[in-house]
């Protein structure tokens, strides 16, 4: 049946950087079997480390839930060469992200997320981006184009600039057949690929950025239409599975809504004019943050916050050997604490040649560091009653004035240092983790945009520990954003002063948690042994191993999940409980 016209709804972003190469040349296959795109091509195509999106409107970036949560982290809009601010790209930070609430990560249903960025960004009228609206659209064999600095070739690495390829639409009838996705293709859903013969797909590292359909104008400009974003897939290119992507005409409502609600300077919304934000009348801290990255810019953050009191900002970068500048105002006669951390426990420093940052505070300079730090640095400074340089610095990695919680050696307490040990699958840029205390307050976290496939990480590093309190209970939480767990051979465990207190394979979803108590609270989590005192509503034939250890693998599991005088069963039980993958074993 032929289909109408597509209603698609023009999006105030009116791109930029000349545009009149072809649109897929015939080059050696790429992003997988597809070719080198020219810089300007796309100049709404956004890097974002590990994940692509499209900018819809001058300052929101249309991505991909399962990408994670993108707050406070450098973007690349206009990206062409990675790690870089080269060939006309510009940076910003996602100030606000929100992910769809309808997102399912165990089905990738409604992957969609916005990020609203820290100004907007003007990048012309060659490359006009349209939002689809229109459900009829794209039709089935339409020819469409997707791009991204994703793998190459499926378990391989991204190249160094933006590849593009050209996919046909494929029926969701056909990609729901049993020899493709055997049904689990929704209607909000799309497919593209070459399902009789693959070789041509997005990939790994492709995730969030858009699959659109190009027109060219008579007078050389083009018009793109967002129909999709990159979602999920089995493989790379494989004979019978195209890939999956979000099909934007059916959160077009949504996304419309929420980028209004955000503040967007879209036409579609309401909102007034930007203005850039004025500065403060009178500003007697002032403080000048600078950070010159290394060679993996991505693995370095930092976060000002008020000691025992808000965060002031965080910072997440990108860009590789870039020097990053802000300026902050702070509050008169208030103590802060600065933390810088490295995804990778090395440090800002990459065979031999390291980054560096400072703080200067009413043009007095009070930290400084050299990058030579493993996972975690911290420092901590005064600003004085109203003008002038402040308290100065702190530069020692392990004295923080008694801040919990800290890194380093715990003064030599083994019994206080903690590490956490995970074993990467082919997909890092999936995994998180965290370690929350009897509050559930996060306070070690990482994972995401640091880690690198097929490798065993000691976190914070080998030399170093997360210094934990006696008679406390910790939970450590590791997340999959694709929600399929770790791959086989792919682990995670626990170590406290040296000896194990946990171990768990990849066979999880979305989130994996296990207990770490220590000094003996906590009701046996960290020993790993069944209670002996443990009987089932009072009845002793009903004890962890004649309980939980009893009747069909869900049965068990049900019966772990199942609460007894105010706690968990798999606390009763981690054994037990353990051996069918529940609890905190």
């Amino acid at each position: 049946m032929k289909l109408t016209m597509t209603k698609s709804v023009l999006l105030s972003v009116l791109m930029a950087v000349a545009s009149t190469s072809s649109v897929l040349a015939e080059e050696t296959p790429m992003i997988v079997g597809g070719s080198e795109a020219a810089v300007g091509d796309y100049p709404y195509f956004v890097e974002m480390g590990y994940c692509g999106g499209a900018l819809v409107a001058p300052d929101i970036v249309l991505f991909a839930a399962h990408c994670g949560d993108w707050n406070n982290k450098q973007v690349s809009i206009s990206a062409y060469r990675t790690g870089t601010l080269s060939d006309g790209a510009k940076e910003r930070y996602c100030e606000s992200w929100i992910a769809d609430p309808r997102y399912n990560p165990s089905t990738t249903n409604y992957d969609f997320a916005l990020c609203k960025l820290s100004s907007p960004v003007d990048i012309g009228t060659d490359v006009v981006l349209q939002l689809n609206d229109d459900n009829s659209e794209p039709d089935t064999g339409d020819d469409l184009i997707v791009m991204g600095v994703g793998a190459l070739r499926e378990g391989g690495a991204g190249p160094k600039v933006l590849h593009h390829v050209e996919v046909p639409v494929v029926s969701n009838q056909q990609c729901n057949k049993n020899s493709a996705y055997g049904g689990d293709i929704t209607e909000m859903m799309l497919c593209a690929g070459y399902p009789d013969q693959g070789g041509k797909d997005s990939c790994q590292g492709d995730s969030g950025g858009p699959i659109v359909k190009r027109r060219e104008n008579s007078d050389g400009t083009f018009v793109d239409t967002h129909v999709g974003v990159v979602s999920w897939g089995i493989g790379c290119a494989r004979k019978g599975k195209p890939g999956v992507y979000a099909r934007t005409s059916k959160r077009f409502s949504w996304i419309k809504d929420t980028m209004c609600g955000m503040g967007s300077v879209s036409s579609l919304c309401s909102n007034p004019p930007y203005e850039p934000p004025e500065p403060p009348a009178s500003c007697d801290q002032e403080l000048k943050v600078e950070f010159n990255t290394d060679d993996y810019g991505v693995e370095t953050s930092w976060t000002l916050r008020e000691k025992n009191g808000p965060e002031v900002m965080t910072r997440k970068y990108l860009f590789n050997e870039h020097e990053n500048e802000h300026t902050l105002c702070l509050k008169d006669d208030q103590d802060y604490v600065l933390t810088v951390g490295d995804l990778e426990g090395d440090g800002m420093c990459y065979q031999g040649k390291c980054g560096n940052y400072k703080l200067d505070l009413n043009g007095v300079r009070i930290v400084t560091g050299n990058g030579q730090f493993s996972n975690q640095k911290i420092h901590n400074f005064k600003t004085s009653g109203g003008g002038g340089g402040g308290g100065g610095g702190d530069d020692d990695d392990d004295d923080d004035d008694d801040e919990p919680p800290t890194t380093g050696n715990c003064n030599g307490n083994t019994a206080l240092q903690f590490q956490l040990v995970i074993k990467t699958d082919r997909y890092p840029e999936e995994t998180t983790w965290k370690v929350k205390n009897s509050d559930s307050q996060v306070i070690f976290s990482g994972g995401n945009d640091g880690f690198r496939p097929n490798r065993r990480y000691v976190l914070p590093s080998r030399n170093e520990y997360m210094c934990l309190a006696e008679g406390q209970c910790y939970t450590v939480e590791v997340d999959d954003s694709f929600g399929d767990g770790l791959e086989s051979g792919a682990f995670i465990q626990g170590l406290l002063g040296g000896s194990q207190v946990f171990r768990k394979n990849g066979n999880f979803q979305h989130k994996q948690t296990a207990q770490v108590c220590v000094g003996g609270g906590g009701g046996g989590g960290d020993s790993c042994q069944d209670d002996p005192a443990f009987e089932y509503r009072g009845n002793p034939d009903k004890n962890c191993a004649n309980y939980v250890g009893r009747g069909s693998l869900k049965s068990r599991k049900k019966k772990c999940r199942r609460s007894y005088r105010n706690k968990k069963i798999f606390r009763w039980c981690p054994k037990s409980c353990d051996e069918v993958g529940v609890g905190q074993c």
